[in-house]
C-alpha cells in the first residue's frame, strides 16, 4: 500500500512518491495531454517516419508543436499566482524569448512553458504517462522497422562492426529511448523493483549490447540497474540521506567537469586525452566548438553557421552542459543548471529521495555524454524544477492523499488570492452553527 504523504511528511520512511507542484489544479488534464501529444512528436522527430513521402509527417510533427503550445497556454490561464510566482515567470519568459531571438530553439521554450504551467501537476502521473507514451512509441518504431514500413539506418563502426537503429535516426537514438524507458520504470518501483523490471532491465541492455552497440548506454542501464538494487536498502531514512548527498555530489563533480573540459581541453596532455576516450572523444568535440562559437548571454544558433568538425558535418556537441552553454547561451544555462544543482540539494536537506532526485541524477550522469538528456522528451524530470516557481525554498511541497482526500495549504507565498481565500473559510467555519 503505498504510503500516506501529507504536507511534504510521510507516515512512512518509505520512498517518497506522488509530488504536487504548488496548488491543485482542475484542469491538469489540459497538461497530461500536452506532454503526451509533444512526446508522440519527439519520437516521430527521433525515427526514420520523417522520411516517408506518403504521410506528411512533418507537417503533423509542427502541428502537434502547435497544439501542445496551445493547450500549456489555456493551462496557465487556469493557474493562480501571487506576485512572487508573476515576477519568477516574467524573469523566465523574459530569459526564454531572449535566447529565442538569438539561438532560435525551440526546445527551450517548451521547456520553459511546461514549467511555468506545472502548477498541480502530479510528478508521478507525469513519470507513468512518459512510460507508457516511450514503451508504446518505442515498439511501434521497431514494428515498422521490422516490417520495412521504415527505413533501418546502419553505421559502421571503424572497427568493421555495425550499428543498427531499428528505425530511429540514429542507432544513439533507440539507446536513448530504452535508457528513458528504463529511468522512469525504475522510479516507479525505486523501493520495491518487481520481476518484471529485471526483465525490462535484461532486455535493454540486450538491445544496446548486440543491436545498437551502445557503450554509454549500457553503462547508465547498469547504473540505474544498481539503483534499483539498491533501492530496498535506501528506503531508510539515514541512507536515503546518503544517497541523495552522492547524487549531488556527483551532480557537481560532473557539471564541472564537463565545463572544465570544454574550455581547457588539452589534447597533449595525458591525463586529459584518457579520461576524453572514456567518452569517445565527446569532450574533445565540446571544446573545438566552443573554440568556434564561444559563449554568448543568450546562445547562438548552431545550424545556421555549421562547422565541419571531424566526421560530422553539422554541429554535435555530445555533452549536453557544453551543449546548453553554447546554444542556449551563459543566462538561461546558469539559471538551470544552478536549479537542477538546487533541486537535487534540496534531496539532500531534506535527507529523502523522491521521484524527480532520481530521475534528475540518471540524466545527468547521462549529459556527459549525450545531449538529449536535458530534453522533455527523454528528461520529464525538468518538470520537477518548477517547485521553484511556485513555492519557496522553506515552504514545504504539498503532496497527494492516496485515498483521494487532499488538504489545501495556503502560505504568504501563494499571494493575496490564497489568503483571503483561506480567511474567509476560516470565517465561515466559525460563523457556521
Amino acid at each position: 500500500m503505498a504510503p500516506r504523504l501529507l504536507c511534504g511528511r510521510s507516515q512512512s520512511a518509505d520512498y517518497a512518491s506522488d509530488l504536487l507542484i504548488g496548488q491543485i489544479d482542475r484542469c491538469d488534464c489540459l497538461y497530461y495531454a500536452a506532454f503526451a501529444v509533444y512526446l508522440i512528436q519527439y519520437t516521430l522527430e527521433t525515427s526514420n517516419f520523417m522520411l516517408l513521402t506518403s504521410v506528411q509527417v512533418p507537417a503533423f510533427c509542427n502541428t502537434a508543436k502547435v497544439a501542445c503550445a496551445f493547450l500549456l497556454l489555456l493551462k496557465l490561464l487556469t493557474q493562480r499566482y501571487g506576485r512572487r510566482e508573476i515576477a519568477r515567470i516574467g524573469l523566465i519568459g523574459a530569459l526564454t524569448v531572449c535566447c529565442l531571438c538569438f539561438s532560435q530553439s525551440q526546445h527551450l521554450g517548451f521547456i520553459s512553458l511546461f514549467i511555468v504551467a506545472a502548477q498541480g501537476v502530479s510528478m508521478r502521473k507525469m513519470v507513468r504517462i512518459a512510460l507508457v507514451v516511450q514503451s508504446s512509441m518505442f515498439v511501434l518504431v521497431v514494428a515498422s522497422s521490422l516490417d520495412g514500413l521504415i527505413p533501418m539506418t546502419v553505421v559502421e563502426r571503424g572497427d568493421g562492426g555495425a550499428r543498427y537503429s531499428m528505425g530511429y535516426k540514429h542507432p544513439n537514438n533507440m539507446s536513448l529511448a530504452l535508457v528513458s524507458i528504463c529511468c522512469n520504470y525504475m522510479v516507479l518501483h525505486y523501493a520495491g523493483m518487481r520481476r518484471m523490471g529485471w526483465g525490462i532491465y535484461g532486455i535493454a541492455l540486450t538491445l544496446c549490447a548486440t543491436v545498437s552497440d551502445s557503450r554509454t548506454s549500457m553503462m547508465l542501464i547498469l547504473l540505474i540497474v544498481t539503483i534499483s538494487a539498491y533501492g530496498e536498502k535506501a528506503g531508510k531514512a539515514k541512507n536515503q540521506g546518503n544517497v541523495s548527498r552522492l547524487f549531488f555530489s556527483i551532480y557537481v563533480l560532473i557539471a564541472l567537469l564537463s565545463l572544465f573540459f570544454m574550455f581547457f581541453y588539452n589534447e597533449h596532455n595525458s591525463l586529459e586525452k584518457a579520461v576524453n576516450g572514456l567518452v569517445s572523444s565527446r569532450f574533445e568535440l565540446a571544446h573545438k566548438y566552443y573554440e568556434y562559437y564561444g559563449i554568448s548571454p543568450f546562445g547562438v544558433d548552431c545550424d545556421a553557421d555549421p562547422v565541419v568538425v571531424g566526421r560530422y558535418a553539422l554541429p554535435v556537441i555530445d555533452n549536453a552542459f557544453a551543449n546548453a552553454f553554447i546554444r542556449y547561451g551563459l543566462l538561461p544555462t546558469a539559471l538551470f543548471l544552478t536549479a537542477y544543482g538546487l533541486r537535487l540539494k534540496r534531496a539532500c536537506d531534506s535527507g529523502r529521495v523522491d521521484i524527480c532526485t532520481l530521475g534528475l541524477f540518471v540524466c545527468a550522469v547521462m549529459a556527459v555524454t549525450e545531449t538529449q538528456a536535458f530534453h522533455l522528451g527523454i528528461n520529464v524530470y525538468l518538470i520537477g524544477l518548477a517547485q521553484f516557481v511556485f513555492c519557496d525554498a522553506d515552504v514545504p511541497s504539498l503532496w497527494r492523499v492516496p485515498a483521494g482526500r487532499i488538504k489545501r495549504l495556503y502560505y504568504p507565498d501563494e499571494g493575496l488570492g490564497g489568503a483571503m481565500s483561506a480567511i474567509a473559510r476560516r470565517i465561515l467555519s466559525i460563523a457556521r452553527p
